[in-house]
């Protein structure tokens, strides 16, 4: 059986997760994309390195992104997002969403972070370190949407 989540519920569940799908289009095809975002309560924050998707969301600034969690007693939560997506620019927008995200990542080893950074300094040339800036971003949020399966059905 499915239900449909609070917007409270969908919220927590935002806050929770920190992996989605990111849903774009190129006026053709509708292409998903896996990513790491934080949620700030009122958008959701992306960083990507310039690609396809960057390409088509600049193109096509409609968005849709998913996020799912599963619980121990088989549940299924879902939320959807649509929104706009709105690449950050300004210096320091791009700061307060990066130092978000470099919270959000503490956990991680620091000689680990050290070590990848150092090796990539030494694969990088200055003159193409500016090819490896990250296009952060965010989706402005328009819509929320969240369900849970309560029952598991097996259909053939």
């Amino acid at each position: 059986m499915l239900k449909e989540l609070t917007i409270e519920e969908a919220k927590a569940i935002l806050n929770e997760k920190g992996y989605g799908f990111i849903g774009c289009n190129d006026g053709f095809n509708t292409y998903i994309y896996p990513t790491n975002y934080i949620y700030d309560g009122r958008h959701i924050l992306c960083q990507s390195m310039l690609a396809s998707k960057i390409l088509m969301m600049r193109e096509n600034k409609r968005v849709c992104f998913q996020v799912e969690a599963h619980s121990e007693n088989m549940y299924r939560k879902s939320v959807t997002v649509l929104g706009q997506y709105v690449e950050l620019k300004n210096v320091r927008e791009r700061y307060e969403a990066i130092k978000k995200f470099v919270e959000k990542t503490m956990h991680l080893s620091m000689s680990e972070e050290i070590e990848y950074l150092q090796s990539e300094k030494k694969q990088i040339s200055p003159k193409e370190n500016k090819l490896y800036k990250p296009v952060i971003y965010k989706i402005y949020i328009e819509e929320i949407k969240g369900s849970i399966e309560t029952e598991h059905h097996v259909t053939f």
